[in-house]
């Protein structure tokens, strides 16, 4: 928006992500023909396309770039934060546990967006099968970062665990296998009786390391722990 810069809109985005929407849309400004901002668009310095779309290309108050407010390699780093955005809150269905982590990792929510652009070469979007996967090999390596390494296990644990909880919820397809550290039906237990410090987790939560195989049953998430010749 007019007036508008890079930093203004990662402090939405901070706004925006600490709220806990279900789901974030992110569009860029469109100087659409016959309204008011058209007629006043260059009295603000809008840049914008001539034809549909009419998205705004630049802004600012002056033509020199160092007066520009929002510069288009600033509208292309906004650009690349919707996308983030998009692939792990989205499409990563991160609700459940996004302000979790950044309150572990004490990192603002844009700054864990920004994180996982430069985790990712290509911001392609993620297979669903490999999302659990994937998201909790992302938030470890956030955490192993951080002076907060020994929580790395069970912070991850528990994104596979929401992951695998809303596919089901969706009807999506699951993972033939998992690897958990900690045991994911009593880590479930826990955090469904709201408690969500990772400290009080650690101590009451059992290691069990092994494979969890998910299935359906009658739309609850059932895990079934494989160790050796042991199975629950």
């Amino acid at each position: 928006l007019p007036g508008d810069n890079l930093e203004g809109f990662r402090e939405s985005l901070d706004f925006a992500l600490s709220c806990a929407p279900n789901h974030l849309d992110i569009f860029p400004l469109s100087v659409l023909p016959g309204t008011r901002l058209r007629e006043t668009a260059g009295g603000l310095g809008l840049e914008y396309l001539r034809s549909a779309p009419y998205t705004v290309t630049g802004s600012g108050n002056g033509s020199k770039k160092e007066n520009r407010s929002f510069s288009p390699e600033d509208l292309n780093a906004a650009e690349n934060l919707t996308a983030a955005v998009n692939e792990l809150y989205n499409n990563g269905r991160a609700v459940p546990w996004f302000l979790l982590c950044s309150d572990v990792l004490k990192l603002r929510p844009v700054e864990i967006i920004e994180a996982f652009i430069r985790d990712t070469d290509e911001l392609n979007p993620i297979e669903e099968l490999e999302k659990p996967s994937r998201l909790r090999d992302f938030i470890q390596r956030l955490v192993r970062d951080s002076n907060q390494s020994d929580f790395a296990p069970l912070l991850g644990d528990i994104i596979c665990l929401f992951t695998l909880d809303s596919a089901c919820r969706e009807g999506l397809t699951l993972p033939s296998a998992i690897t958990f550290t900690f045991n994911p039906q009593a880590l479930n237990e826990h955090l469904e009786m709201g408690i969500s410090d990772l400290e009080e987790l650690s101590a009451f939560v059992p290691r069990q390391a092994g494979n969890y195989l998910p299935s359906v049953e009658e739309n609850i998430l059932v895990f079934k722990y494989e160790s050796g010749n042991n199975s629950v």
